[in-house]
């Protein structure tokens, strides 16, 4: 229920934004209409440059009355002619005293309702304007008139009830468009963006809970977000189904060592209480084998846990390097002879091709010596006693250090677990003892000193490690 609140809100809230943004807009773009219009307006005003009504008052200075004598400068004759207008002259009784291009059809003289009449609409498609012009001593009233497609007057007789009542509809239309425009804006809002990212907050609220399996549809304007949750859904995937993959790897490898530390535990148990037996005198020769076996059970003890310590180090960077400058060529040849005087692999087949120069690098000779006799040994353990193993040194961008045999290989499924901690490749021969944390030990170290190990094997041809250092 609270799910389901939380989602209504989140649509309200986002339909919400969305529909004040859409209202602004709308009268943005009516107030930009507005002006456009305005604009529009007053540039048409004054790209006309022509006002009929000021042309008339401003022609009285053009007329010439002087004792009864009636005329028009020569400026005014271009001015009327430029205009397309007429000029007549009218006396006190209405009569024509004077007129200049006026039309053939224009009356001479007027009653007092016809020059009213004509002055309000238009006298043979003529529209017509009236001033006076006076001097000191008299007065006479003039008519410019102008044909329709020059000037033309309009009459709007407006009822203030009726207007009114117009302008109350106009309202109320306005209201209703409103409206109308909200109810379009939730519809096509919520439908375009609440329901597609309601589906967001589902896929959010189902990753959340463990399921990373489902899919969505890569549409709409979100298509980019649903492209990244499927994508984050199939990581998520992956990164379960790995740590499924390392915890089966993990319990095996528990059962394993439990396995490896309930044998040696069990000879030194039983030689222990064979050795306490006090009725039994054994022989000096029996007690020297018996502390030997206890011994050598205790040493495996032993190297099971330092390899458990150790990487537990290595995971956490708890071991600081101890750098010194090591010639590599020298390095690699002493650990050669050191494996190979070591009596249970004195008789296998190691070289060691060495590299044409002095090569000087900083590294903690102990690590780095656990790490490339891990590597080797596995190469000699997990193979027949009749395996080559050749090891080499050469430069390309980086100095490698190549320990490569021709003995059985890997297998494909176990190449790409074969530095994970824990893991025991199904080659492995249940005789060999081991922690399981010797490749994964070597990968540490040299990651440690900024390097990389890279794996190639071939069934039933060979493998090679490869150790980069830079």
């Amino acid at each position: 229920m609270k799910k389901k609140y939380t989602i209504w809100k989140t649509n309200i809230k986002i339909t919400n934004t969305f529909l004040i943004l859409y209202l602004i807009m709308l009268v943005l773009i009516i107030g930009i209409n507005i002006s456009i219009a305005g604009i529009g307006l007053i540039s048409f005003q004054h790209a006309s440059n022509f006002n009929p009504e000021k042309f008339t008052r401003n022609f009285e200075k053009h007329i010439i009355l002087n004792n009864n004598t009636l005329a028009v400068t020569n400026e005014g004759k271009t001015l009327l002619k430029k205009s397309d207008a007429w000029l007549q002259i009218l006396d006190e009784n209405l009569n024509e005293k004077y007129s200049i291009y006026k039309p053939s059809n224009i009356p001479s003289n007027y009653t007092m309702f016809e020059l009213l009449h004509n002055h309000k609409y238009d006298v043979n498609k003529n529209t017509i304007f009236i001033y006076n012009v006076k001097n000191q001593n008299e007065e006479k009233m003039y008519l410019i008139g102008f044909p329709l497609e020059k000037a033309a007057k309009h009459t709007l007789i407006v009822n203030p009830s009726e207007y009114y009542k117009l302008k109350n509809n106009l309202i109320i239309i306005f209201i209703i468009d409103v409206l109308i425009i909200v109810l379009l804006a939730y519809i096509v809002l919520a439908r375009k963006f609440a329901a597609p990212i309601n589906n967001i907050i589902n896929a959010v609220d189902a990753l959340a809970h463990g399921n990373y399996s489902k899919k969505y549809g890569e549409t709409g304007i979100f298509k980019h977000v649903f492209f990244n949750l499927n994508s984050l859904g199939s990581v998520l995937n992956n990164s379960l189904e790995k740590r499924k993959e390392v915890e089966k790897i993990r319990n095996e490898w528990i059962s394993s060592i439990s396995h490896d530390l309930k044998t040696p535990l069990s000879s030194i148990k039983g030689f222990a209480e064979i050795m306490k037996n006090n009725d039994y005198n054994f022989t000096k020769k029996e007690i020297i084998n018996y502390s030997n076996i206890i011994y050598s059970k205790s040493m495996y003890i032993q190297t099971l846990i330092d390899d458990l310590n150790l990487t537990n180090k290595l995971e956490n960077k708890l071991i600081p390097l101890k750098l010194t400058k090591v010639d590599l060529n020298n390095f690699l040849v002493e650990i050669v002879i050191e494996i190979l005087n070591n009596p249970n692999y004195s008789k296998y087949d190691i070289s060691f091709i060495k590299y044409d120069a002095d090569v000087l690098l900083d590294i903690d000779q102990d690590l780095m010596k656990r790490a490339i006799v891990n590597l080797i040994v596995n190469a000699l353990k997990h193979n027949d006693n009749t395996v080559k193993v050749k090891i080499s040194l050469t430069k390309t961008t980086c100095f490698n250090i190549s320990i490569k045999d021709n003995g059985k290989g890997i297998n494909k499924e176990d190449l790409t677990h074969i530095f994970n901690k824990y893991y025991r490749g199904t080659n492995t021969s249940s005789s060999i003892e081991g922690s399981g944390l010797g490749m994964a030990i070597a990968k540490d170290i040299i990651q440690s000193h900024n390097g990389d190990i890279l794996v190639n094997s071939t069934k039933n041809e060979g493998t090679e490690v490869v150790i980069k250092l830079y």
